[in-house]
């Protein structure tokens, strides 16, 4: 499956030999696979990144995977944890950066695990700067993300062509780089459209009332998701002036999105 994978030509990766094999520097660097495993249930993953999975030599894999992808790996298969959650991570991010650079240079297969998609604040573009700086293939694979995993399981879409035109994807959590915080007061003033709000619930009292103090209406619907696509989730409705409230007395924590609109 493998080398299949590298001869259809997927972008990014180095060219192969005739007969399948791979160059000289792939077998020496191996390939580095940043995969997004889906949200919550193990079948939310695709089929790609799943055959990757199963056929790679190592896994690292983050907190929100679904574990059950990894409990279920050939016991051939190496596994490395370095999950994150807000402050409590078990391994830095320059840590993982290196510990793939060795997997990588002693030639093996990696699978980089990331729940959700890893392209929607997953850490991939510093994961894949960094192993493009050192020279080594890699190759992203999407993967579903949490809000639309939560949309379906909640039962509602994220975007209708009566009512709600855009989509908007923004993280609660100050970013601590030079990237512009969300100008929360300027989202209040727009309307049409869905906001998907991820890692919010710790500030999820400040956001609302930046974007009530933009003049956005306290009753615009919010629905508050927790767990989404497990066994444990559970979905808080409310205005958005009323929400902060009923997702205390929901006791709600994360991991959960918030959906404005």
């Amino acid at each position: 499956l493998k080398m299949q994978f590298m001869r259809i030509g997927w972008s990014g990766l180095k060219e192969t030999k005739k007969e399948g094999k791979v160059t000289d520097k792939q077998q020496k660097n191996g390939i580095i696979y940043l995969v997004g495993s889906g949200p919550g249930h193990p079948g939310l993953i695709t089929k790609l990144g799943y055959d990757l999975l199963n056929t790679s030599d190592a896994v690292v894999y983050d907190d929100l995977i679904p574990i059950e992808l990894v409990v279920a790996l050939p016991e051939s298969i190496k596994r490395y944890y370095v999950g994150k959650r807000a402050g409590h991570h078990s391994k830095p991010q320059n840590e993982t950066n290196d510990l793939l650079c060795d997997l990588a240079g002693k030639g093996l297969t990696v699978v980089r695990l990331k729940g959700g998609d890893p392209m929607v604040f997953g850490r991939v573009a510093e994961e894949a700067a960094y192993l493009k700086e050192k020279g080594i293939p890699h190759q992203i694979i999407p993967g579903i993300t949490s809000a639309s995993a939560a949309a379906a399981d909640a039962g509602f879409s994220l975007t209708d062509r009566r009512n709600a035109s855009w989509v908007m994807l923004a993280t609660g959590r100050e970013a601590k780089s030079a990237s512009a915080p969300v100008p929360w007061e300027d989202v209040g003033k727009l309307d049409g459209g869905t906001i998907v709000v991820y890692m919010g619930v710790k500030d999820m009292e400040r956001i609302v009332k930046s974007l009530l103090e933009g003049g956005m209406s306290p009753d615009k619907p919010i629905a508050v998701i927790q767990n989404a696509s497990t066994g444990i989730h559970q979905t808080v409705r409310a205005p958005l002036s009323k929400i902060v409230a009923r997702c205390q007395d929901a006791n709600v924590v994360a991991p959960a999105l918030i959906f404005i609109g």
